[in-house]
């Protein structure tokens, strides 16, 4: 079963300075990084990658959802 959210560990992960400078470096290195990425090899890694598994996966069903809050 889930457990249900620790809304007071968030709150406090939130408030913690040392947190949130934690996720703005990991945010900046990971723009860096995908600012070093050209265009070429990201078309290399797509080809490659759809050459792991050539065939399209099979269809699901769709889900159907009574309810849905956004």
């Amino acid at each position: 079963m889930d457990k249900p959210i620790n809304l007071e560990g968030m709150k406090e992960a939130a408030a913690s300075t040392e947190m949130r400078e934690e996720f703005r470096l990991l945010a900046e290195r990971s723009r860096q990084h995908a600012a070093q990425i050209d265009l070429k090899t990201y078309l290399q890694f797509l080809t490659f990658m759809s050459r792991l598994c050539p065939t399209p996966p099979p269809p699901r069903l769709p889900m159907e959802f009574s309810r849905a809050l956004l």
